[in-house]
């Protein structure tokens, strides 16, 4: 019987947000990195979202990403700027 290491949500979460960074087609640069504009939704998680994008910024130089809680969602698509990257957290509906 082969085991499998555990993978809780905040690596994978991390993980997949270094990933899609680095997948992430960004608009602008800043000092030479690749601008990515990351939008979140979700109060309670914006603590841990602005320290996650911050500590990834500073554990390279191709990319800087920028944590983006306060943008209307549906404005930035209407002006053809959407954010390369999203995490909507939205609760699912009691019943």
């Amino acid at each position: 019987m082969t085991t499998h290491p555990t993978l809780s949500r905040r690596a994978l979460m991390g993980g997949g947000l270094a990933s899609l960074a680095l997948a992430s087609c960004g608009t602008s640069a800043r000092g030479g990195a690749e601008h990515v504009l990351f939008y979140e939704s979700k109060p309670e998680a914006i603590p841990y979202f602005s320290r996650l994008a911050a500590a990834f910024t500073r554990s390279q130089s191709d990319y800087w990403v920028q944590h983006d809680i306060a943008t209307n969602l549906s404005a930035s698509f209407v002006r053809s700027s959407p954010p390369d990257l999203g995490c909507l957290n939205l609760d699912p509906p009691a019943g």
